[in-house]
């Protein structure tokens, strides 16, 4: 497998739901978390979701060791979160 996601173009991981039925966030009618905005005067705070490598590794299939390898070999990689 390392041949297959080392030369691959682009991986897409879909670290999202329980199981494959759960859909990507963001893609058709399935809805990505909102990211939080204040604006207090001048400034405006806005809240930092974890970063994707850390989603990877929470998500269902970073348990598991096939999954693993989609975080871990690829090149490029599309994550798809619940952010």
């Amino acid at each position: 497998m390392h041949l297959v996601y080392g030369n691959s173009q682009l991986t897409i991981i879909a670290a999202a739901g329980k199981d494959a039925e759960y859909g990507l966030p963001g893609v058709g009618t399935r809805a990505r978390e909102e990211q939080g905005c204040v604006t207090v005067g001048k400034y405006s705070f806005v809240n930092m979701f974890p970063d994707a490598r850390t989603a990877l590794q929470r998500s269902v299939g970073g348990s598991r060791g096939w999954t693993y390898q989609e975080g871990l070999l690829p090149t490029r990689r599309l994550i798809f979160t619940e952010q």
